[in-house]
């Protein structure tokens, strides 16, 4: 989804600029909250992964 959202590629933005006639940097604009959001969410998926392990050290028996 970030993929489709961010210039220069952004396809989603295009596509999205076309059906709706609007210009390509008005929706850049709007779908900016989105993004930060989207881009959140990764830190925190990216940063969890890489530490659940040692929050949970009874759990590496497990795996």
């Amino acid at each position: 989804m970030i993929h489709g959202l961010t210039p220069p590629l952004g396809i989603l933005v295009y596509v999205v600029s076309g059906i709706m006639r609007v210009p390509a940097g008005a929706v850049f604009r709007a779908v900016l909250p989105l993004l930060g959001v989207l881009l959140v969410a990764l830190a925190v998926l990216s940063l969890g992964a890489a530490a659940w392990p040692s929050l949970a050290p009874g759990l590496r028996a497990l795996f």
